[in-house]
């Protein structure tokens, strides 16, 4: 399975962050936070 949410909050991540939650910072300066224990899938959020 294979969900991909896409949405403008960089300013709200904190309100996304859960145990096992990651940060990363992309090419172009984009925060992206990625949740590998998301209960139905993983989830990418930037």
């Amino acid at each position: 399975m294979l969900k991909i949410i896409v949405s403008p909050i960089q300013n709200k991540l904190h309100q996304y962050v859960h145990q096992g939650t990651k940060f990363y910072n992309l090419i172009c300066n984009t925060k992206a936070l990625y949740n590998l224990h998301f209960d139905l899938a993983y989830e990418l959020i930037f």
